[in-house]
């Protein structure tokens, strides 16, 4: 509330339209992912995790490019010192839902699937993460 209200509830109905297609994504995934072939699944499972990583990415260079348009002097530093901080971060955001529709799906049930997810840094099989221990599943790094 401390906030500008215009920002406010632009984040808040970010956030709720969000959660609206989120719910039907899952379903629709679900629903498609039982008539996908060998081929088709295995490409799928490679592809799942990589939009986490697009959504993590603080696109500097999208910054940048708007602090030089409206003549900001500090523009150099202010990247540099952002993309010092990590410009893909992970920790800024859930992703525990699409470990749960991973897991929902069966992915983990086979090698391709952990090691798809393994890559991306989104799951640890076998240890434990934030006090909760996977039993031999993988676990949301958060």
């Amino acid at each position: 509330m401390t906030i500008q209200p215009f920002n406010r509830l632009t984040v808040e109905a970010h956030r709720r339209d969000e959660l609206a297609h989120g719910s039907i994504f899952k379903g629709l995934t679900k629903c498609l992912y039982g008539s996908l072939n060998q081929h088709e699944r295995a490409f799928f499972i490679e592809v799942l995790p990589k939009p986490v990583h697009w959504f993590a990415n603080s696109e500097l260079e999208v910054w940048q490019a708007m602090l030089q348009q409206i003549g900001f002097r500090a523009t150099a530093t202010v990247i540099r010192d952002c993309r010092s901080a990590n410009e893909e971060n992970l920790a800024r955001i859930d992703y525990a839902d699409l470990i749960t529709l991973a897991e929902e799906l069966g992915l983990f049930e086979g090698q391709r699937g952990l090691d798809s997810f393994a890559r991306a840094g989104l799951v640890q099989e076998g240890k434990e993460t934030n006090g909760a221990t996977s039993s031999g599943y993988p676990t949301c790094g958060l």
